[in-house]
């Protein structure tokens, strides 16, 4: 299984200044996996000025966690600051070990703010796609991350080819005794 996020930027003047929060596209599968699931409401859908966030992000807002409540957010986008407002769809409690906040917002409003923007993605993430893929054995992840690139054209040694993608593996995969029936984590990036 797989799951795709997009990064779109991130706030850095108060009241986010001295707390990490990230504005992003996440399917459903990454919104699971990265524990951003809404308890209240829902992921926002396409087409729409909607967003979820958790409740930490809308407290520092001073917004109400209330279905439907507007929220502005200033936040840079690959070097270009952006002032955006969403509705709120969903939330869920902040995760005080997670490194970071999120606000989810649909891939076409990202879409939109990229292109408003016109944003190239010079900074290597914002605007890129990352996948996870979850495997069915930790054996040979990076071996099994090639043999997938190379059986659908593409490799991770050229960077300035078109058919690049960058892979990793989750460094606890590779230090870990693990069972061939647990599933691991994978990313890839693509331009």
């Amino acid at each position: 299984d797989y799951s795709i996020r997009r990064i779109v930027g991130i706030p850095n003047d108060e009241p986010f200044n001295k707390d990490q929060v990230e504005i992003s596209y996440c399917d459903k599968n990454a919104a699971k996996w990265m524990y951003l699931t809404p308890t209240e409401g829902r992921l926002p859908a396409e087409h729409t000025n909607e967003a979820a966030a958790d409740k930490k992000v809308l407290a520092l807002l001073g917004t109400e966690p209330k279905i439907g409540s507007e929220f502005t957010v200033t936040f840079d986008v690959d070097g270009k600051e952006t002032t955006e407002t969403f509705t709120l769809c969903g939330f869920w409690e902040h995760d005080e070990v997670a490194v970071a906040s999120h606000i989810l917002i649909p891939e076409s409003r990202a879409d939109e703010i990229f292109n408003k923007l016109d944003i190239k993605s010079d900074d290597g993430m914002t605007g890129r796609y990352n996948m996870d893929v979850m495997l069915k054995s930790t054996a040979h992840i990076e071996s099994d991350m090639l043999d997938i690139l190379a059986r659908h054209g593409y490799q991770n040694v050229t960077n300035d080819d078109d058919n690049y993608i960058g892979i990793g593996v989750n460094w606890g995969y590779v230090s870990a005794q693990l069972s061939d029936n647990l599933q691991c984590i994978q990313y890839i990036c693509f331009k």
